[in-house]
């Protein structure tokens, strides 16, 4: 499992969530986070039916946590708004909102006040 600290700064995160699978999930999100040096890393998040009294009533939320999914820096691509733009042209068309950093570089896991690209 991928930490998103050990990848330095968050520069972009696209979200798509969708209904889930009948009679097993109530709710499913995919997330993708571009970090600084590169790499694309994505999150899986489900809401599972209630089954049992146990359960509760809006179901249980899981998550498999951050996995590395790729890595989107070469030579020709270095700058980050480059690797923000690559970023975004993959995965707008695939129907992920996708939101892009706006404050400056402080604390890598502090808040982040983001914007929905245009």
């Amino acid at each position: 499992m991928a930490k998103l600290k050990a990848h330095g700064y968050e520069l972009a995160r696209a979200t798509k969530e969708g209904e889930g699978r009948i009679g097993e999930t109530s709710m499913e999100r995919t997330e993708y986070a571009l970090m600084e040096d590169g790499y694309v890393l994505q999150k899986r998040t489900v809401r599972f039916v209630p089954t049992s009294t146990y359960d509760p009533p809006e179901g249980r939320l899981y998550t498999w946590g951050w996995k590395i999914k790729g890595k989107m820096k070469d030579r020709k691509t270095s700058t980050a708004e480059e690797l923000r733009e690559r970023f975004r042209k993959w995965l707008e068309p695939n129907g992920f909102t996708v939101l892009l950093e706006t404050r400056d570089h402080g604390h890598p896991w502090k808040p982040r006040v983001a914007t929905v690209a245009q």
